[in-house]
């Protein structure tokens, strides 16, 4: 059946229509991932195993993770030297994002958590991403692997990957090069939703204390809280000016560093600040990055 797809390109988050009537490998015409493996090979993402097949339902290795990742996402790379190995680059590409894969085979399968880890710190690298406030609850929860568990629920919640009809997961199961060219195709599709409509800042909310009697210091302590797109943000009063009775604030929101991974989720960021009891509030600016 013709489906119209959304696609990004590998160089520039440039959207493309794209009908594929037919497979684009001879092993995935009717596969489950069929649609989203044509697409990925039409803009030249992946190009299978030879002889015109994919393989879809053999494990993927983390050579090949690293290779679809380099290839799919918008990733800088630093790459000069010369090397023996197909997949030097991509591994080159993913140290060079702070994705390092450092110590493990090349060769040997990746689980669905790892790669789904993976996969959801590599989208984080290329800009900030609302995430709705939520927990989705996995049934299989207690055979995922700690340290994968945020980024898990992130991957669920932005729609690049999903449950079964029992609500399960199967973290320790290897990932499929079907399953995985699925979750990067939505992985670029969750990209370019936002891409020319980047995370909004949310308005300020302002909370005052109230003023005890015995205050000598004659201040009260304000509030100023801010809706982040995704966790690592802080806020900061930049300056307070008195005018006809009102405190005029102005506040800057932080970014976090860029070479740390974030949490993609709307998070709510505050500073508090001692004001002058009498005074009305205002917030007079809001500095965004």
């Amino acid at each position: 059946m013709n489906k119209t797809m959304q696609m990004i390109s590998t160089t520039a988050l440039a959207t493309v229509l794209f009908v594929s009537p037919v497979a684009a490998f001879s092993d995935t015409e009717g596969h489950e991932h069929d649609d989203a493996i044509s697409a990925l090979e039409e803009e030249g993402v992946i190009s299978g195993l030879g002889n015109g097949e994919y393989h879809p339902d053999v494990s993927l290795t983390y050579a090949q993770a690293a290779t679809l990742l380099a290839q799919g996402l918008p990733l800088p790379s630093n790459f000069m030297a010369d090397s023996s190995s197909w997949y030097a680059e991509a591994m080159n590409t993913l140290e060079f994002n702070h994705l390092d894969l450092e110590g493990l085979n090349p060769s040997d399968p990746m689980t669905r958590e790892a790669f789904g880890s993976l996969l959801f710190d590599a989208v984080g690298k290329t800009g900030n991403y609302p995430l709705t406030k939520q927990f989705i609850v996995i049934n299989d929860a207690e055979e995922a692997t700690e340290a994968y568990a945020g980024n898990l629920q992130g991957l669920l919640i932005s729609g690049i990957a999903e449950l079964d009809k029992d609500g399960n997961f199967y973290p320790q199961r290897e990932i499929t090069r079907g399953e995985a060219a699925k979750w990067l195709y939505e992985a670029r599709e969750y990209i370019q939703r936002y891409a020319d409509a980047p995370g909004q800042v949310g308005s300020v909310e302002v909370r005052e204390e109230a003023v005890a009697e015995e205050n000598e210091d004659d201040m009260k302590q304000v509030t100023f809280t801010v809706q982040a797109p995704t966790a690592g943000f802080s806020l900061e009063v930049e300056d307070v000016q008195y005018e006809d009775g009102t405190a005029l604030v102005t506040l800057a929101l932080i970014a976090p560093p860029e070479d740390r991974a974030q949490a993609q989720v709307i998070t709510d960021v505050s500073v508090t600040e001692d004001i002058q009891s009498d005074a009305a509030v205002k917030v007079d600016e809001l500095k965004t990055p």
